[in-house]
């Protein structure tokens, strides 16, 4: 009688045991059944597998040949003035990414002495907009600023290369060398030229470069423009163009 006791009392534990899991179980297959149904039994992205805020491609610059780095900026150039704002397309950089990337970039150029140095990561972004034209080449205009000390910041949408930079800083901070600035920032895009020239006017510093190739031959401008502002206060502008 007493090992009967002992079995009944066992089998109804594990009854409860069974009851208590089939009730966490259950709902879920139904949950899931249900959200099969409604959306056509497409794969449920589970937590763990969403990606992160930014994908690999949207923190590093992509790279490209120096005769697609002519063609965008031609086709940028022959459209001056013809540029509409919309979103990012899904093989361009997003708002956030744009800005994150553009902190990366400058810090590149602030690690080669091609500009003074600033503290880019206390920057924060105040606006942003994308502008493209009809040959399909976007750029990311960035206003950023710190201690009242504003940046502006044009950038490919596609590539993350920063092709426009427009800052004040201290002259205490450092000094600007004309000849660095404009070698480096076309160390920074690898321009490698045949022919060099540069040529000062006006507080404008110019460096044309010239490529030779079987159909044409292409020149890029730096230009690399500074001025004082106030006592201790300067202005920096440096532009990668095609020539015209």
């Amino acid at each position: 009688m007493e090992n009967h006791k002992r079995i009944t009392g066992l089998l109804v534990y594990l009854l409860v045991v069974l009851v208590i899991i089939a009730g966490m179980v259950i709902p879920k297959i139904l949950i899931e059944e249900q959200q099969g149904r409604i959306f056509g039994n497409t794969h449920i992205i589970k937590i763990q597998e969403k990606e992160s805020m930014f994908s690999r491609k949207e923190t590093t610059t992509i790279e490209i040949t120096q005769t697609e780095l002519i063609e965008r900026l031609a086709a940028w150039s022959k459209a001056r003035g013809t540029y509409f704002s919309r979103e990012p397309y899904q093989n361009e950089l997003s708002m956030d990414a744009a800005f994150s990337i553009a902190k990366i970039e400058m810090q590149k150029l602030i690690e080669m002495s091609a500009v003074p140095y600033i503290d880019i990561q206390k920057y924060r972004l105040d606006s942003a907009e994308l502008w493209a034209n009809s040959e399909g080449v976007a750029r990311w205009t960035l206003k950023i600023s710190h201690d009242e000390k504003p940046m502006t910041l044009e950038l490919d949408a596609m590539t993350g290369k920063i092709y426009i930079i427009s800052f004040s800083f201290y002259q205490g901070d450092s000094t600007l060398n004309f000849d660095s600035t404009t070698r480096l920032f076309a160390e920074y895009h690898e321009i490698e030229s045949v022919e060099q020239s540069y040529y000062s006017d006006a507080g404008m510093h110019i460096l044309t470069t010239e490529k030779s190739t079987e159909k044409s031959t292409e020149k890029f401008m730096i230009y690399v423009k500074s001025f004082s502002s106030s006592t201790d206060n300067s202005n920096l502008s440096i532009i990668l163009d095609i020539a015209h």
